[in-house]
């Protein structure tokens, strides 16, 4: 459920280099918040029958290239007077351990579950830097530690026939391994950064979440639209509240059965999703951009019926982006009911 601010990490190397006036303009473009629509399963966002879960999502992601405000890739920059041209390799994984509790209010029909996560990520960047003056390469690299945490207090479902209708609240508390730095920029004086080998992102979330499932159990089939706003508040150290986040999960899941007594069912299904910042940063570190990401994949999975055990694997193609890394992303997914 976490995504993080990935093209932060080239600024920094960028610092390094010493594209100073690179640096002093987009630092803190664009930031991203923590909702991932890459890594839940398809039926994931629909509120399951009572009982005790456990999840662990393994999530990777790779980009190869850094979008501006328009979409385009980010090849060069202007620093000193200079053109200096750019190319990046970014890698990311994280793996998030879920808990979930859900139960039944037989008095109003409904159900009512509680859902708790902490990631635990890394991130490694490559970037290569081309002027007249030379080439020079860097690399920076996060470690691996703990990311912030998710909790939901509140999920409700209400199931009318075929459909099954969700709510949900929770907020992101920034418990992940966050610290800033001052350094001393020529020509601009000291300016603060995020330090190299941050994983949190330093600001509380609260996130709405608004689910409708339509299912046929007997044939197997689920269709799920899942409706994600998020409400940042001001980021530690910084002048900044970033924008809030709306973003719209969709997806289609087919059971089929790979036994005669259909105890290991095979799970396909097209998803996809789209997210958009729809309000602006706020504070005089803030951008004016609004940033959004579009991506459409699919999932392969196993499922058996008597451990009530299940393994999916997700693939996504990131199609369009505007101030933000662009790159696929896949994740191995283990579920199990108790």
């Amino acid at each position: 459920m976490y995504r993080h601010r990935l093209n932060r990490f080239m600024c920094r190397a960028a610092v390094a280099a010493l594209a100073l006036t690179f640096i002093a303009g987009v630092a803190l473009a664009g930031e991203i918040g923590h909702f991932n629509g890459g890594i839940m399963n398809i039926r994931d966002y629909r509120l399951p029958e009572p009982g005790f879960y456990a999840v662990a999502y393994n999530y990777f992601y790779s980009a190869k290239k850094v979008n501006d405000a328009k979409g385009n890739q980010i090849t060069s920059f202007t620093a000193g007077g200079q053109t200096i041209g750019v190319s990046t390799d970014l890698n990311a994984y994280a793996l998030v351990p879920a808990l979930m509790w859900v139960t039944e209010i037989p008095s109003i029909g409904l159900r009512y579950g509680v859902f708790v996560s902490q990631a635990m990520t890394n991130s490694d960047l490559n970037v290569d830097l081309t002027s007249a003056l030379g080439n020079r390469s860097f690399g920076t690299s996060a470690g691996f530690g703990l990311g912030d945490m998710f909790v939901s207090p509140f999920w409700i479902a209400k199931s009318v026939s075929d459909l099954d209708f969700g709510l949900s609240y929770g907020f992101y508390a920034p418990d992940g391994r966050y610290s800033t730095e001052v350094i001393n920029i020529p020509g601009l004086g000291a300016r603060t950064i995020e330090s190299s080998d941050n994983i949190g992102l330093g600001f509380w979330t609260h996130q709405f979440q608004g689910i409708i499932s339509w299912a046929l159990p007997e044939k197997g089939t689920a269709a799920n639209v899942a409706l994600t706003y998020e409400l940042n508040t001001k980021k530690k150290d910084f002048d900044l509240t970033p924008g809030n986040v709306f973003t719209l999960n969709y997806g289609v899941s087919q059971y089929l059965p790979l036994t005669h007594d259909q105890t290991l069912l095979l799970e396909l299904g097209p998803t996809g999703y789209n997210s958009w910042q729809v309000t602006a940063d706020k504070g005089t570190a803030a951008s004016a951009t609004l940033d959004n990401v579009s991506a459409l994949g699919g999932q392969i999975g196993l499922t058996y019926v008597p451990l009530k055990l299940g393994f999916n694997v997700l693939a996504f193609f990131s199609y369009a982006a505007q101030d933000r890394p662009q790159g696929p992303s896949f994740s191995l997914n283990l579920a199990k009911m108790f």
